[in-house]
């Protein structure tokens, strides 16, 4: 979008705010109303910035973060428990859009891909009091997975050992791996203990 026309967007914000903040110091009582429309046109500014130029993400990261403020300011009792989960997940996803505009930021994935799996968590705690352990681990591996995919080969390391910490949260692999260990460890000693008499064996 060239600057000509995201002008009239930015006019509108500060008209907008302009209004209230008169309205506010006229004694108007607006209350909870005139804070969430201040939050929501800051946002509405940043997002009018990146629409003005999309080689450069950031501002999507406060536009979103402001917005979801506004909404928790004006719906928070609507919202309940799922309040939480709205603005992590508003800051996950400035994370993603830095990432999903210019592909070379790569590391806006991790904490994209983090507090978009801790949002739909506490979503999950918040609202049906499910254990979100296994879900959260599920995420970060996604989250390693996706950076490992665009080319950052370190990432399969900790993808992996997230991979092993969700098999650890499932309660039948814990008792499964409570037998498989100690089969382990005897099979291997064994091993060890047979391939030195072997070789003492052949050296006679």
């Amino acid at each position: 979008m060239s600057n000509d026309n995201s002008r009239p967007i930015i006019g509108l914000v500060l008209l907008g705010l302009g209004i209230l903040f008169l309205l506010h110091n006229l004694g108007v009582n607006i209350g909870e109303t005139f804070i969430a429309l201040v939050f929501a046109g800051a946002g509405l500014g940043f997002l009018a910035f990146f629409f003005q130029d999309r080689t450069r993400p950031w501002p999507l990261i406060p536009g979103l973060v402001l917005l979801a403020i506004a909404g928790l300011i004006a719906f928070g009792d609507q919202l309940g428990e799922l309040g939480g989960s709205l603005f992590l997940g508003a800051i996950g996803l400035g994370f993603l859009g830095v990432y999903l505009y210019r592909r070379e930021n790569w590391w806006a994935i991790i904490p994209g891909g983090t507090l978009l799996t801790l949002a739909l968590v506490a979503g999950l705690e918040g609202v049906w009091g499910i254990d979100g352990g296994t879900l959260f681990f599920l995420g970060l591996t996604v989250t390693f997975a996706a950076v490992f995919a665009t080319g950052q080969r370190w990432a399969i390391f900790p993808a992996i050992a997230t991979a092993l910490l969700v098999l650890l949260t499932i309660g039948w692999f814990r008792g499964a791996l409570e037998v498989l260990l100690p089969l382990a460890m005897i099979t291997v000693g064994a091993y060890l203990l047979w391939r030195e008499q072997n070789r003492k064996s052949l050296e006679k």
